[in-house]
């Protein structure tokens, strides 16, 4: 059966998780501090997801370019269809902290905002 070695990231601890699984059963689950490591080792096995981050072209803003981040967790295997998206984005400034860049890109419940002010030129 396979084996993932993986490290947890939900707390403090980063506690070094053995898993063992067939398909996307959880066969066993080793090295977990806390609850919240065995719940992520589990997502993991089964739904990885990660909060994208990336940065967009803008237009007419005093930088060039404005970073950007979901606003939610997305599936790991949408990430590169999203960013193939945000590679040929050109935004208009100015651009807030917050403000929505993209609602669900390429279909992915998620919204893809800014994480940094641009001021016009």
């Amino acid at each position: 059966m396979p084996k993932k070695e993986i490290t947890c990231i939900l707390c403090p601890n980063g506690c070094d998780i053995s898993i063992e699984y067939d398909d996307d059963e959880l066969i066993e689950i080793e090295g977990a501090v806390c609850l919240k490591g065995k719940e992520y080792a589990r997502q993991e096995i089964k739904d990885p997801l990660r909060i994208l981050t990336s940065s967009v072209m803008v237009k007419g803003g005093d930088t060039s370019l404005v970073s950007v981040k979901s606003d939610k967790p997305v599936p790991l295997e949408n990430i590169m269809d999203i960013m193939e998206e945000l590679k040929v984005l050109k935004v208009n400034a100015p651009i807030n902290i917050g403000d929505i860049i993209i609602e669900n890109p390429r279909g992915i419940d998620c919204n893809i905002i800014a994480t940094r002010e641009v001021e016009d030129k």
